[in-house]
């Protein structure tokens, strides 16, 4: 079973990186070539979705083909945000949408700035190739990777219904604490308070 997390960077304009989060692994993809990481490769009974969402309603919308997956349509990830800025699909056991700040072509995000991709039926959640996400507990999740204890886990199954950050330069105190008191070098504790996968 593969231990390493991916994150998808998709935002207007540019190519989409795919990135081991747990090597040394990195391939730069343009939004036409991600083929086979899409639904044509996947299962042919199953479909992504045209949009995905996240815990806290936010929905972007999602088109997918036998060439790639691409955001159709998206809110702003910041009201306040000098940079350029978009949304990052943080490929996990419980997959993650994060705002984010662009630069360089790569994506870069605070904790706090990912919520869980929510759902009613496994039809709402993206697949890929070798990484199915199914619904479990009204979460997009999938049992093709080991957990991986991470902070942006912690605090957004911690966080699911509270308010992102408006400012990209902005942390919350809130998701602050509980990587004080829920993390160490060894990874994170999820409290039974926060949602359990």
């Amino acid at each position: 079973m593969p231990d390493a997390s991916e994150k998808l960077d998709f935002f207007p304009g540019s190519g989409v990186t795919w990135q081991s989060m747990g090597g040394s692994f990195r391939v730069s993809w343009s939004l036409v070539a991600l083929a086979c990481l899409t639904a044509g490769c996947a299962d042919d009974d199953r479909r992504n979705p045209n949009q995905l969402r996240d815990t806290l309603g936010v929905t972007l919308g999602w088109a997918c083909s036998d060439k790639g997956c691409v955001i159709t349509s998206e809110p702003p990830a910041f009201v306040a945000c000098g940079e350029a800025q978009g949304f990052t699909l943080f490929l996990d056991q419980v997959a993650l949408m994060c705002s984010s700040t662009i630069m360089n072509g790569s994506s870069s995000w605070y904790a706090e700035d990912c919520r869980p991709l929510a759902c009613s039926t496994n039809d709402d959640c993206p697949f890929f190739e070798g990484r199915t996400y199914d619904c479990h507990k009204g979460l997009c999740e999938t049992s093709d990777i080991a957990v991986e204890q991470s902070s942006d886990r912690l605090v957004a199954l911690c966080m699911s219904t509270a308010p992102r950050p408006t400012d990209c330069y902005t942390t919350d105190p809130v998701a602050e604490a509980l990587m004080a008191s829920n993390c160490d070098d060894s990874g994170c504790t999820l409290p039974s308070t926060c949602l359990q996968p």
